[in-house]
């Protein structure tokens, strides 16, 4: 979790406009019960969890859709067309620009982390290997490891 705050200030450095005096000016504030993962995309916005919520807030500062997890969010991830990959529990999550629910599939365990190849397909780490889904759920690959995963 404490990986995240350097991510969310450069993002506000990024987008904040700057006052008279030199300094970051506040442009927008959203307030959350605490901060979990989150992900930005330059097309979409930027995606901030606490808990289980997901929003999507605007480069203006606009809530553009507010999603609930099952579970925790654990990692975040966009594509470059603007869906979000979402883990949490045991699950993988597609959630479109708009905020609408695509698909959830299983993982077998909790992911350790998500990414999303060129190509659009998301990947996630988890204890015994790797996974990788297409761009409609289903099942690309999986490598497993020889052993289990500490990281």
């Amino acid at each position: 979790m404490r990986r995240c705050w350097p991510i969310v200030l450069l993002l506000f450095l990024i987008i904040s406009p700057v006052n008279a005096k030199g300094g970051p000016s506040q442009a927008w504030r959203l307030e959350l019960d605490g901060i979990g993962p989150s992900a930005a995309s330059p097309s979409v916005g930027l995606a901030v969890s606490s808990g289980s919520r997901v929003v999507l807030v605007s480069k203006e500062g606009n809530v553009k859709w507010d999603w609930t997890a099952g579970d925790g969010v654990t990692h975040m991830a966009f594509d470059a067309g603007g869906n979000l990959y979402v883990t949490y529990s045991d699950k993988l999550a597609k959630l479109d620009a708009s905020g609408t629910l695509r698909w959830t599939r299983d993982t077998y365990s909790r992911a350790y982390s998500l990414g999303v190849l060129p190509d659009g397909r998301p990947v996630l780490g988890y204890d015994k290997g790797v996974l990788c889904f297409d761009e409609d759920g289903k099942k690309a690959w999986e490598h497993y490891a020889q052993e289990e995963c500490d990281t």
